[in-house]
């Protein structure tokens, strides 16, 4: 087996472990209501009862925030930019302030 085989190999590996650990949506979610306890705990009382109404309502679709799922990789996004993207089990906020509650 060539240099060639062993890429492949590897590379059929990497996008298998990508596949079986790309995050679901809940999992994005998740992650967008952590960054919005953290901005609500600034606001008192008043901004952690709506994050908690937001997630007993699922409210995050009605915002705008999409899931997209590209087997390998996942990403939400908001007004065409995107707000996290997943791989290999971990979750990453590109950026917090489209999802302000400013």
């Amino acid at each position: 087996m060539g240099k060639l085989g062993i890429f492949m190999i590897l590379l059929l590996l990497v996008a298998g472990v990508g596949f079986a650990l790309n995050p679901s949506e809940k999992d994005h979610h998740e992650k967008i209501y952590t960054v919005l306890e953290k901005q609500a705990s600034d606001k008192g009382i008043v901004g952690a009862i709506g994050v908690e109404i937001a997630k007993r309502t699922g409210a995050l679709e009605l915002t705008g925030i999409e899931y997209h799922s590209y087997m390998v990789f996942s990403m939400t996004k908001r007004k065409g930019e995107m707000v996290t993207l997943g791989v290999f089990g971990k979750i990453f906020v590109i950026d917090d302030d489209i999802i302000s509650l400013k």
